[in-house]
């Protein structure tokens, strides 16, 4: 469950919004907030990748690229 979306980021460029679930990245399946850390963890920086997520019960899916943290803008 996404509670906080950094403005500029991946997430936000991809209409990610607080209380979306994102359920699946690149293909897999998220099950638990450990996987979803873990993946982007092992993913680098400016890696493109098609992200999943549900908004009440609509499913989206974006194409995102991953930014490098110590460049983001808050």
């Amino acid at each position: 469950l996404v509670t906080h979306v950094v403005p500029y980021s991946a997430a936000a460029h991809a209409k990610v919004t607080v209380g979306d679930v994102i359920t699946g990245w690149d293909g897999a399946q998220l099950n638990t907030w450990d996987q979803l850390v873990s993946t982007l963890y092992l993913t680098p920086a400016y890696t493109a990748a098609r992200l999943t997520f549900a908004w009440k019960t609509t499913v989206h899916h974006a194409s995102v690229t991953l930014g490098c943290p110590s460049k983001l803008v808050s």
